[in-house]
């Protein structure tokens, strides 16, 4: 979707070529493929990648069953789930443009060691998928998205959606599995802002990562694992979908969907508790 976005752009402003780094995935790629200041790109970037759900929950609404607008939870439920489509893309942007330099220059100011320090540069300004764990994780992931909304007939019964042969199921279906994709991203920087943290945890350091007073918090450490549990938290919008799924099917789905949600939970508190657990 990015690289199609980005190819559109090339063709309506041929002249505008901006410089992109290779490492970051193809949500920054699209937000800085986008011809507007770089104040506004996170609202532009947003309203890009929410354009084509608003689209089609207007077509479900208008020329198909309103089953599901006469159920208020499950019309809130995929009003949330959809929310997600522009803020995700939004934080994960702003997390690679700006949370991670920052966590680069913080680092660099109490680092000892230029080799150590070239090595957490080097893995900070490199590919999620240049780590095993992010590849693995994300083709599950996304099959498994895939596999969940192939087998949630009864629900799109409600969107007025009733059979696999309908052009709609698949337009949606290639919307789970790119937004999977998204999903999966969270969870890809999540792993390596734990890997970078430990990093800095195992280096030689010139001076102390706890606040001045030395007593409360970790200084930029602490921004960081906050600012990487506030992005990975917004997978949260999700849920109230997955128990709405879950009345749909069978007593096993259901327990599935609640191991799910609760492995979530977990790794929402490991993703903030780990790097600070490292300092103490």
């Amino acid at each position: 979707m990015g690289g199609l976005i980005r190819l559109l752009l090339r063709l309506v402003r041929p002249a505008w070529s901006p410089s992109i780094p290779s490492y970051l995935t193809e949500v920054s790629k699209t937000f800085e493929s986008l011809p507007v200041s770089a104040g506004t790109r996170w609202l532009w970037g947003g309203v890009l990648h929410i354009i084509p759900v608003v689209a089609v929950l207007i077509y479900l609404a208008l020329w198909r069953s309103t089953a599901w607008q006469d159920d208020p939870k499950a019309m809130l439920a995929l009003i949330l789930s959809c929310s997600w489509v522009w803020l995700g893309p939004t934080l994960i942007w702003y997390y690679e443009i700006h949370t991670l330099p920052q966590f680069d220059k913080e680092a660099k100011k109490i680092l000892n060691d230029d080799s150590q320090y070239r090595k957490l540069q080097s893995l900070i300004y490199s590919s999620i998928y240049n780590l095993k764990f992010s590849v693995i994780f994300t083709t599950i992931w996304v099959a498994a998205a895939a596999l969940g909304y192939y087998k949630s007939s009864t629900f799109l019964l409600k969107l007025g959606i009733y059979d696999r042969s309908d052009i709609v199921f698949w337009i949606i279906g290639l919307g789970v599995v790119l937004v999977s994709y998204y999903t999966s991203i969270g969870y890809c920087y999540a792993y390596k802002a734990i890997l970078l943290t430990k990093l800095v945890a195992a280096s030689e350091l010139r001076a102390s990562v706890y606040w001045g007073d030395g007593v409360f918090g970790l200084s930029f450490i602490g921004k960081f694992a906050l600012k990487t549990a506030w992005m990975f938290f917004s997978g949260w919008l999700f849920v109230p979908m997955l128990v709405i799924l879950s009345q749909y099917n069978t007593f096993r789905d259901y327990i599935f969907i609640g191991l799910l949600e609760s492995a979530y939970l977990a790794f929402t508190i490991v993703v903030f508790w780990t790097p600070i657990r490292s300092y103490s």
